[in-house]
């Protein structure tokens, strides 16, 4: 059973210039309400539409793969969230996909966390 699930709110703040900033918090929703949690390490900041985020009912974690910087570089980076820990875990698997942007994940039927190949 999931008993949290995690979002990396990727909001785009703007500072006093005129500047916007990525921000990187950490969220948890336990089916009514929001709250913020501070786990020890956090996957770096990204654009709001670019990663690509599934939940792994193998291993009961949420799996955050890729997107893009605010300058629009991609990502090939893999975490995996424990909503029981409340941790981030950086994952180095190793085979990955490329590093990409805009693509969708999704668990499959048989369990597997997949993501779709046809953006990147």
């Amino acid at each position: 059973m999931l008993r949290s699930l995690a979002a990396i709110l990727k909001r785009t703040r703007n500072a006093p210039r005129g500047d916007s900033a990525l921000l990187n918090d950490t969220w948890i929703w336990n089916g009514a309400n929001w709250t913020q949690v501070f786990p020890p390490m956090s996957p770096p900041a990204r654009r709001f539409d670019g990663d690509g985020m599934a939940y792994d009912p193998a291993t009961k974690k949420v799996v955050l793969f890729g997107g893009n910087t605010q300058n629009g570089t991609f990502l090939g980076d893999t975490w995996t969230w424990d909503g029981v820990a409340q941790t981030w875990t950086q994952m180095f698997p190793a085979t990955s996909p490329s590093a990409r942007a805009g693509h969708g994940m999704a668990t499959d039927a048989a369990g597997n966390v997949a993501k779709d190949a046809s953006k990147s």
